[in-house]
């Protein structure tokens, strides 16, 4: 090797980039999808493969946003932070879990302006343990 450790650098690239399903950022409140970002097919999403409407991103974003907001409107407000889909058994792609874990952040809607505001949510799908996954 040229460089010490270079190949484990990759593989290290590689694994991590497995973990990572996609994302969908979406407007907290109205549901609109903002932006999108596949990492692999369907979002990583069992059943997707069969029923290919599952992980269309504007019905994602759509369905993320009604989860969001129905706890947001129980008691004490709580916040969806994570949603664990699958345990890493024979009903995820490749055998992998799958989880959704959310973050938001208000930011202005117009950036020479503090007139308007919205809240972004970003909805990330991976195989990451959810310690990892909500920081």
């Amino acid at each position: 090797r040229g460089r010490a450790g270079g190949g484990d650098v990759s593989k290290a690239v590689a694994s991590s980039s497995l973990m990572l399903y996609g994302f969908v950022v979406f407007d907290a409140s109205t549901g609109a999808l903002l932006h999108q970002r596949r990492f692999r097919r369907s979002f990583g999403l069992p059943g997707a493969l069969q029923q290919l409407s599952l992980a269309d991103p504007v019905g994602l974003a759509l369905q993320l946003y009604a989860f969001n907001r129905f706890s947001g409107d129980l008691p004490g407000g709580p916040r969806l932070q994570h949603l664990q889909l699958t345990h890493g058994a024979s009903d995820a792609l490749d055998g992998a879990g799958l989880s959704i874990s959310f973050a938001s952040s208000e930011v202005a809607a117009d950036q020479s302006t503090d007139a308007g505001r919205r809240l972004p949510v970003l909805a990330l799908f991976s195989a990451l343990p959810e310690h990892l996954a909500i920081r």
